[in-house]
């Protein structure tokens, strides 16, 4: 065979051989880009300008769904927040531990008169109980003995003035004046009479039951403001993080979970349909001493105002919190198989 005719079948079969390879073999593809790190979860603890006490998520990664306020002082107060002597900027917490705790002004004042009122209402029904004393008795028998005086001197008054009436001597109003006081000192006899019957009887069932509702009645709502000062008055860390005060008058204490931190990774909008959520992802980041890391896709963000495209969130391992919020790198996830010819054709567009 002539030497330029064999160059030229090794040619026509390498180039029939790498396009049937290329048809056949699979080749993967992978989608790169820019990544940075944030902390899994952050919990706050602020004063509104209204002077209120709050406390919520500003992002929980773990549960999308968790509650922006846990806890909001509604009524108006004075409210100091005092964080435990432990705690520094930098200090790391378990979930439960005592963070801080709240004084309430007007709560303390609420339960300062609630305890006076029970024991007046408590005084009143031991003297409901004990019966009148014979002191009380005498000054009312005495009270009695002066209005019935006062009573029967008035009597030749008004028949004095009803004799001038009927005589034509003095006009209707004088009669009627002396008729109305004569009235109010025969209600006093009256009245003085019964109150001498009732310290002689002694407190009736009747009024006893009433004194010991009110007793009742006053407990429970010292109780309940007691129970309510105490759930507002201790502040309990809701997850295990590091603690950032923020020198700020409003926003008081942060706390950002380090353990697992939310990796974003920043992707073309049009990739986003080939990834599959649970997928590994290869993360590289700078200033790490591991070369290369793996996480799990967590989530797709389509929309962010801070990022363009879409954004992939996974959530990365940090057990031994080497890594810290705010790193940067690259990471590549796998959007699926092709042949390498296919790949090729689409990276070259022919």
């Amino acid at each position: 065979m002539d030497p330029l005719d064999l160059k030229r079948s090794i040619v026509l079969a390498a180039i029939l051989g790498f396009m049937i390879v290329s048809a056949t073999i699979p080749f993967h593809q992978y989608v790169k880009g820019p990544c940075f790190t944030r902390p899994g979860a952050v919990w706050s603890l602020s004063r509104n300008g209204a002077g209120q006490i709050t406390t919520g998520w500003e992002r929980n990664y773990f549960n999308p769904g968790a509650p922006r306020l846990l806890m909001q002082v509604e009524r108006p107060d004075i409210i100091e927040v005092h964080f435990m002597p432990n705690l520094y900027d930098g200090a790391y917490v378990e979930i439960g531990d005592t963070i801080a705790f709240i004084e309430s002004t007007q709560g303390s004042v609420r339960q300062t008169i609630l305890k006076a009122e029970l024991d007046l209402n408590q005084s009143e029904y031991k003297a409901l109980g004990a019966g009148a004393r014979e002191e009380d008795i005498k000054v009312a028998l005495a009270e009695l003995t002066l209005a019935q005086a006062a009573f029967k001197a008035f009597i030749p008054e008004r028949d004095r003035v009803k004799s001038l009436f009927e005589s034509g001597l003095i006009a209707d109003s004088v009669l009627q004046a002396t008729k109305g006081q004569y009235d109010v000192l025969e209600a006093e006899v009256v009245i003085a009479e019964a109150n001498v019957k009732a310290l002689e009887a002694g407190a009736r069932p009747a009024d006893l039951d009433v004194a010991q509702q009110e007793i009742e009645l006053t407990k429970r709502t010292l109780d309940g403001s007691e129970s309510l000062l105490g759930q507002k008055k201790v502040i309990i860390a809701p997850l295990s993080g590091e603690v950032r005060f923020r020198g700020d008058p409003e926003e008081l204490i942060r706390i950002e979970m380090r353990d697992t931190l939310a990796l974003f990774v920043s992707i073309p909008e049009a990739t986003s349909s080939l990834l599959e959520l649970g997928q590994e992802m290869d993360v590289m980041l700078s200033a790490d001493k591991v070369a290369q890391r793996t996480c799990k896709l967590f989530r797709i963000d389509f929309g962010r105002p801070d990022l363009m495209g879409a954004n992939a969130i996974g959530l990365l391992d940090n057990s031994d919190r080497t890594l810290q919020p705010g790193m940067t790198g690259q990471v590549s996830l796998s959007i699926g198989r092709t042949t390498l010819f296919s790949g090729l054709r689409a990276k070259f567009r022919f």
